[in-house]
């Protein structure tokens, strides 16, 4: 068991690709480009988003 294990990691690791022996790698490039601006993505404090939650709230309608 111990030696399919020792196979097994040294196959994932790709240390056999010399051999044609490698796991396939996956790469998904279709993500990168459908992204819009990943630059602009920050995480906000819960300060931030307490604002925002705020700020999104409909305003109250007067008494009729």
């Amino acid at each position: 068991m111990l030696l399919f294990n020792g196979i097994y990691f040294v196959w994932s690791q790709g240390l056999l690709a010399g051999l044609g022996w490698a796991p396939a790698q996956q790469t998904e490039p279709q993500h990168l480009s459908q992204q819009i601006r990943p630059q602009a993505v920050r995480l906000l404090s819960t300060q931030e988003l307490a604002l925002i939650e705020l700020a999104a709230q409909p305003a109250p309608k007067p008494n009729e």
